[in-house]
C-alpha cells in the first residue's frame, strides 16, 4: 500500500518509493538522506501533526508536514492494521473503556 509519510501511524515502517516536492524541498530531502529505497519508521508526531520524527539510515530526522507530504512510501497493510488495533486497545485502557474480563 502506498501512502505519504505524513499519513503514517506512530511505529509504522515503510520503504521510500518516491520523493516529490518543488526544487528546494526535494533537494533538501535528498541532502538529508531521504532517497528512494531507504527504510523509514515514524517515531514521534507532534499533537497537531507538525513536525514528525522519523528514524532512517540509523539516525533520527525531524521533518515538517509539508516535507513529509512529498515523501511516498510503500508500507504493509497488515502492520498498519496491527498498529491501529494496538492503539485502540491502549486508548481504551487509558480511559477505562475495557470490559470486566480485561481487568483480571
Amino acid at each position: 500500500m502506498k501512502k505519504t509519510l505524513d499519513r503514517f501511524i506512530i511505529g509504522q515502517s515503510g520503504v521510500i518509493t518516491a520523493v516529490g516536492g518543488d526544487g528546494r524541498i526535494r533537494r533538501r530531502l535528498f541532502d538529508m538522506g531521504v532517497t528512494p529505497g531507504a527504510e523509514v519508521t515514524l517515531r514521534k508526531m507532534a499533537p497537531l501533526g507538525d513536525p514528525i520524527e522519523v528514524t532512517m539510515r540509523g539516525y533520527e530526522l525531524t521533518l515538517r508536514k509539508t516535507e513529509a507530504q512529498a515523501v511516498t512510501c510503500e508500507c504493509s497493510e497488515d502492520e498498519e492494521r496491527r498498529l491501529k488495533e494496538n492503539g485502540e486497545q491502549k486508548k481504551q485502557k487509558r480511559f477505562g473503556l475495557f470490559s470486566k474480563r480485561d481487568k483480571n
